[in-house]
């Protein structure tokens, strides 16, 4: 008698394998079975009806190609014909593990980028799909934005007595490509651009506190620098001028400060900080 375990493993593979419930289907021994029919129990597979394999699988495929679709777009408009085949192998490679439908799709970035040929042709497919994850990620993200004091830093005394309070929903990317700029195209137009120079970018995603939508924004070198270390080290606003100093030697140090505190200024409107604390607090 067949373990429970060869009943699902079977039946799972019928369901979610296109090649394999297609060879099972045709019910003709002169078809080349696919490479894991070996691992199916026999004595299962003459106890499936062939007609519920085929309706289950084509309702786990459609629903798992339209999940997916949802989430990366983008990325499924760069792929065209080849998007279909490349969502089949992601759940094939990365079963359903988690009781939230949409986190099943969060690995795709990863999957994607390991896909030699896509990314051989798209080099920037990879980031793409992390972006894609990324407005999704903090779509559901359930964090508390808990917004601190709002004071006006304005001199050197309040630069050495406060600290920012980063969003805690940001997530701060590093990307090779334009992604921003890659994105903008795709919403544009209908045709797809296959190259993109490499062009590094600083990008912020986070959700407003203010409005409760997901924001991209590009930030300059030290704009991220002085972002990354806010949100990793309890850093004074002077704390961040000692970097910006760091980063360009070159340049007047009063003229830093003037450049600084336009910078904390915008970030406090982006909501990228939500205000200040003091130092010790």
């Amino acid at each position: 008698m067949p373990s429970l375990r060869d009943i699902e493993k079977t039946v799972g593979t019928i369901w979610i394998d296109r090649k394999t419930r297609d060879w099972f289907l045709a019910g003709s021994p002169k078809k080349k079975a696919p490479q894991n029919a070996d691992e199916l129990n026999p004595d299962v597979l003459k106890e499936i009806d062939r007609k519920g394999a085929e309706l289950y699988g084509r309702l786990i495929n459609f629903g798992h190609y339209d999940l997916l679709c949802s989430i990366y777009p983008y990325c499924q408009k760069v792929l065209g014909k080849m998007w279909e085949l490349v969502a089949e192998q992601y759940f094939k490679d990365y079963p359903s593990d988690h009781y939230n439908l949409n986190k099943i799709c969060r690995h795709f970035p990863e999957f994607i980028s390991k896909c030699t040929e896509e990314m051989k042709r798209y080099p920037y497919l990879a980031e793409l799909a992390d972006y894609e994850w990324l407005e999704l990620e903090k779509v559901e993200d359930g964090t508390s934005i808990d917004k601190a004091e709002d004071v006006a830093i304005d001199s050197l005394e309040m630069i050495s007595l406060y600290s920012p309070v980063v969003n805690q929903t940001l997530t701060l990317r590093r990307y090779e490509y334009p992604i921003l700029e890659i994105t903008s195209h795709f919403e544009e137009t209908n045709k797809i651009r296959r190259k993109f120079e490499k062009e590094p970018c600083n990008v912020v995603i986070y959700r407003d506190p203010s409005t409760h939508k997901v924001r991209f924004i590009e930030l300059g070198n030290v704009a991220a620098a002085v972002v990354e270390k806010a949100q990793t080290e309890r850093s004074s606003y002077q704390d961040l001028l000692r970097l910006a100093i760091e980063m360009n030697p070159g340049k007047n140090p009063q003229d830093l400060v003037v450049q600084l505190l336009e910078l904390i200024e915008e970030l406090q409107t982006d909501n990228v900080f939500v205000g200040s604390s003091k130092k010790g607090d």
